[in-house]
Order: structure tokens, then C-alpha cells, then sequence
């Protein structure tokens, strides 16, 4: 590398890199910054698309390891400044959806993302739209696929009426 420093190097496209170099946050950010280059992102948002095949056919394996496979929890480590909101990427980090407090985030988000005004608007809302703005894996481990098992437990100061659903949810 030193032989030809006219040249840039991207050391992560070698087989081996050395043992310590993704400790350092500057090759982490690096790396990322490039691969955002070499996909075409132009913003921040583009990341939501980004899998984890894509990061590891690019040289990003060990990297990604770090961050125990999780790509929401590489990208927040690695750009601080950006609010990431991890249901936006195909899958959270391990045990994002054991905090009751990410439940109600999760529902507020959906309130803004729905434009709902009222508790009463979530009475609309399906499975469907749940699981396109990112909510599947929490319906379906810690809800059974129930909205208003669901909204009851994040919003309890509501009384919820199961009969005003679109489906009869099972109680």
C-alpha cells in the first residue's frame, strides 16, 4: 500500500483485513460513506433500503459482525447525527421490541405516518399498514397479529371498544 500511495486503497476489499482495523470508527465511517457512494445514496433515507447481503458482498462482513449482523445498530453507531428510527429497516436490532417504550414509539409513528388526529382514527387501521411501516415483527411476536391487543397496551389512558374494529380481534 505504501508502494503506490498514488492510489486508493480500500482495504476492505482485500480478503483479509488486519485484525484491528474495524476498531477504529474513521474505517467504519469510511467504509459506509464509500458504499453509499458505490450504491448511488444520495441521503440518509436511502439506508432503509439496505440489506445486510449487500453490505457483506461489498467487504462490510467483519464490520457488520461487530454490530452482531444488525445493520439499524451499525448505521446509529456509525452516524450519530442522523435520527435513525430502526422499524424503518427490513429488520430491528435483537430485542429492540422487549421495550414496552419502542411499542408506543412504533404507535406514534404510525399515528404520523397514517395522519391520524385522534385515538378514534386507529380504529382504521389494518395489519397491513402496520407491517408496511415496519411493525411485523412486533405484531406478530408480542401481539399475536392483534391490533387491539396492540393499541390497548400502548395506549391504555383509551377505552378501546374491540367491536369498533374493522376485524373482530379474538380477546
Amino acid at each position: 500500500i505504501s508502494i503506490y500511495p498514488e492510489r486508493e486503497w480500500l482495504i476492505w476489499k482485500f480478503k483479509e483485513v488486519p485484525q484491528s482495523f474495524w476498531k477504529e470508527l474513521f474505517n467504519r465511517r469510511e467504509f459506509f460513506d464509500w458504499l453509499g457512494k458505490e450504491l448511488g445514496y444520495k441521503s440518509f433515507e436511502c439506508w432503509y433500503r439496505i440489506s445486510s447481503t449487500t453490505i457483506y458482498s461489498h467487504g462490510g462482513s467483519w464490520l457488520l459482525q461487530k454490530y452482531f449482523t444488525s445493520v439499524p445498530s451499525a448505521l446509529s453507531s456509525i452516524y450519530p447525527e442522523y435520527p435513525w428510527v430502526p422499524y424503518r429497516f427490513s429488520s430491528v436490532p435483537r430485542h429492540y421490541w422487549s421495550d414496552p417504550n419502542n411499542h408506543r414509539s412504533f404507535a406514534f409513528y404510525l399515528r404520523k405516518e397514517l395522519g391520524f388526529l385522534d385515538f378514534k382514527d386507529f380504529y382504521h387501521v389494518t395489519l397491513s399498514d402496520i407491517f408496511e411501516l415496519g411493525g411485523s415483527g412486533l405484531m406478530n411476536r408480542q401481539y399475536q397479529g392483534s391490533t387491539y391487543l396492540f393499541l390497548k397496551s400502548v395506549f391504555p389512558e383509551f377505552n378501546w371498544s374491540p367491536t369498533k374494529f374493522r376485524k373482530i380481534p379474538k380477546i
